[in-house]
């Protein structure tokens, strides 16, 4: 099974590339922002007229310009994207080859037929993984990439709109007394805050690292899923086992978006279940696995007889193909089949009480992590407007809020870490070396 830190920490490097590609579009605004404002000595108002004409040319050339920045983007996303599937891949078989092997043994028949791990990864088309297993792999990567396509797509229109929302505002703002140079510093605080979003077809809106983040995981997640059913059906499995981890997400009901209500037991799969038709074994698969995969044939048959005690209904309990349930948005846990007398259930049981601390404790962390990165890019923003300004007393303006962000962020940085110290949480490594970084900013 894909472990809970394994899932957390395999999009870490999409989420940084994405980071990065944020507050450069968030940079692109602000240039955008200091071009119909700021001139060769000073910020001026210039005519509501000639502003909007202005404003326009402006939001048409930002709207070409952040489309071609992630067109140029997209290629070293699409590379850490490719390596997060592949890391899944990789655990996925030495997880199914761990499972076969103990059944093999236990039953004294020949393990030759398993290729051994180097201890590196290998590429796809190397796995031991069956044709149907590497189709639904593939199937899962091209889904997700669909995914980011589609939500990427939406952010040059969201800039484009944030760009003329705060100009509008700066406008108003010096209309009504406000000096044009604190205006128009924010207006390039706000659309830093506000950052590059996306949009699903929801309606809702996130930032675009926590987009790609949450496609990334959830896409290798249900590929895992997919494949340890397929993997069931194929081997004649009849149950399975879901992983567990200390904070689990909750709700006050038992239902598939309880999470911790439905963690760390086994499960019966009904193979009559319509959501799991697609998994069943056709006379094709057999053909396509006889030869390389024989043993199968030769082990199938062991496990029908043998089932255990279980939790109740795979597909009902946990909501396994639902957004809300098992391998669902955002989820950390997996399962693997489970084979009486050869399985043992060795998950971690944890206390309600103790679980639900732990996850309001992870919550209030993860706030205090999106606002360092909230933080994070609102300081770059500044200190790039301000080195690209003209106007000294909006230059000025710019450098003395950078500071006091500065000093706003170590501040926080501070408290976030007492905060994870105190109550013995793990923090975010490769973040927190990110955030030491910006003490020089």
């Amino acid at each position: 099974m894909l472990t809970p830190d394994f899932l957390l920490r395999i999009v870490d490097a999409a989420e940084e590339a994405t980071d990065k590609l944020n507050t450069y579009l968030v940079q692109r605004v602000s240039k955008r922002i200091l071009a119909l404002f700021d001139k060769e000595k000073e910020v001026e108002l210039i005519p509501a007229s000639i502003s909007d004409v202005r404003k326009m040319r402006e939001a048409g050339m930002l709207s070409d310009e952040v489309q071609r920045t992630l067109k140029e983007h997209m290629p070293e996303l699409q590379e850490e994207i490719d390596q997060a599937f592949e890391a899944a891949a990789n655990e996925i078989e030495r997880d199914n080859d761990r499972f076969t092997e103990k059944i093999l043994r236990a039953e004294d028949i020949d393990v030759d037929v398993l290729k051994p791990h180097t201890g590196r990864y290998k590429p796809i088309k190397e796995l031991s993984l069956t044709k149907k297993e590497i189709a639904l792999l593939k199937r899962a990567y091209e889904k997700t990439n669909g995914t980011l396509y589609n939500l990427t797509g939406t952010t040059a229109d969201a800039c484009q709109k944030e760009y003329i929302r705060a100009c509008d505002e700066a406008y108003w703002k010096v209309t009504h007394g406000v000096s044009i140079h604190t205006a128009v510093a924010d207006a390039i605080d706000q659309c830093a805050q506000y950052g590059a979003v996306v949009t699903y077809p929801s309606g809702h809106k996130d930032k675009i690292e926590v987009a790609v983040a949450r496609a990334v995981r959830t896409g290798a997640n249900q590929a895992a899923g997919d494949i340890s059913l397929t993997r069931c059906a194929e081997l004649g499995v009849s149950q399975v086992i879901v992983s567990s981890h200390l904070g689990a997400r909750y709700t006050d009901q038992d239902e598939p978006a309880n999470h911790m209500s439905w963690q760390g037991k086994v499960y019966d799969l009904d193979w009559h279940n319509d959501a799991l038709q697609k998994y069943s074994v056709t006379p094709q698969d057999d053909r396509d696995n006889a030869g390389k995969f024989g043993f199968m044939e030769k082990i199938r048959y062991l496990f029908s007889p043998k089932k255990n005690r279980s939790a109740g209904d795979f597909v009902k309990m946990t909501g396994y193909g639902t957004g809300e349930g098992l391998c669902g948005w955002n989820c950390r846990h997996s399962f693997g089949p489970y084979y009486k007398g050869i399985s043992t259930n060795n998950t971690e049981q944890f206390d309600d009480e103790k679980n639900k601390r732990r996850y309001d404790l992870e919550q209030k962390q993860r706030a205090a992590e999106r606002n360092l990165r909230e933080l994070r890019r609102r300081m770059n923003a500044l200190k790039y407007a301000a080195a690209e300004a003209k106007g000294e007393k909006v230059k000025r303006e710019l450098k003395e809020r950078h500071e006091n962000m500065r000093r706003e962020y170590l501040k926080k940085m501070d408290a976030y870490d007492e905060f994870c110290d105190k109550n013995k949480l793990k923090t975010r490594k490769e973040r927190l070396k990110i955030a030491e970084s910006m003490r020089a900013i």
